[in-house]
């Protein structure tokens, strides 16, 4: 039948220019043991820090908890359409309750997974699946102006863990160090210039990027306090702690616009300042402050470790100053 000879021919070369493999083995790889070996092999090739394993063994948890979703084992076949994509983003939004811009984050390093089959000839997809985008949208930064961190640093703690926990978070406010370098200090070196001035300088452990900060006066004579030999937790632990210690003094209780977004619909609501504040707030406050402060933006990136302007700006939070637009007055 010539109709039937030319349909067959037709899907034929829609399969060969879409690259889709519907051979049987699409329907015999599972999604997870193929996804194990691809991130051993990233974090083989990769000098990863804990939060990105952490990161990749969450996206392989939704992975699993999406096959007991849906009631079956997942087959890379299900991922061969967009739609499987598609309806992986509703379930990360309905079930496992994250935002847009946590769901983009994820989806995109699943099409990274994907591709990674086809490069290893695995398995090939339908193209359009890479056309699945994750939504995502502007965060508000919370950080803490100079006099926060002074009221905090001010105040009287009995207990001597906490007070070791509100040092170290009051150092980091005045270091902008990632999380992964604050707890990892002592890989460091602190010196003192020939105008006796001191810096501690670290190779970043994300970048590998060289940094260099000056020790202000704060920072330096909290060092002094510990004789340069800082306390050192886990993120978990020292977040948990930090809580406690906010929540028990009443601290930084003014209520600010938590920003959310869920499949584009705006989920924003009203929280105690306090509930935002983590160890990544240090950073974000450093920087912050050290724009406020009119320090060039260079300089801040060589003590930050920061390679581009645009992701330094990701953590600036925006305030209006009128008086600084005055200075445009004659």
């Amino acid at each position: 039948n010539p109709m039937s000879f030319g349909m067959v021919w037709q899907e034929e070369c829609y399969n060969a220019v879409f690259r889709i493999d519907k051979t049987p083995r699409m329907n015999e790889i599972l999604v997870l043991p193929q996804f194990e070996k691809y991130i051993a092999k990233r974090f083989n090739e990769n000098n990863y820090q804990p939060a990105t394993e952490k990161y990749y063994n969450n996206l392989k948890n939704c992975l699993d908890a999406y096959q007991e979703e849906k009631n079956e084992r997942k087959w890379i076949i299900h991922f061969a359409e967009k739609n499987g994509l598609i309806d992986f983003k509703r379930f990360l939004a309905e079930k496992r309750g994250m935002n847009d811009n946590s769901i983009r984050k994820r989806i995109n390093s699943l099409k990274s997974f994907l591709k990674y089959l086809t490069k290893e000839d695995v398995c090939r997809f339908n193209q359009s699946i890479y056309d699945v985008k994750g939504d995502s949208y502007e965060t508000e930064v919370i950080a803490l102006n100079k006099s926060e961190i002074q009221q905090f640093l001010d105040l009287k703690i009995e207990d001597p863990f906490w007070q070791k926990i509100r040092d170290l978070f009051c150092f980091n406010c005045y270091m902008g160090l990632r999380v992964s370098d604050l707890m990892s200090l002592d890989k460091g070196q602190y010196w003192q210039d020939e105008e006796h001035d001191w810096f501690y300088t670290k190779e970043n452990l994300k970048t590998g990027i060289i940094v260099t900060i000056p020790l202000t006066e704060i920072p330096l004579k909290i060092l002094q306090k510990y004789e340069f030999n800082m306390p050192c937790y886990t993120s978990q632990y020292f977040n948990r702690q930090l809580e406690k210690i906010l929540e028990h003094y009443h601290l930084f209780e003014d209520f600010v616009v938590y920003k959310r977004k869920v499949l584009k619909e705006n989920k924003d609501s009203k929280v105690m300042k306090r509930t935002l504040v983590t160890s990544h707030t240090c950073r974000k406050s450093f920087i912050t402050n050290c724009v406020g402060s009119g320090i060039p933006l260079n300089i801040i990136m060589k003590a930050s470790g920061h390679k581009q302007l645009k992701t330094l700006q990701a953590y600036v939070q925006k305030v209006q100053n009128k008086s600084e637009f005055k200075k445009l007055n004659p």
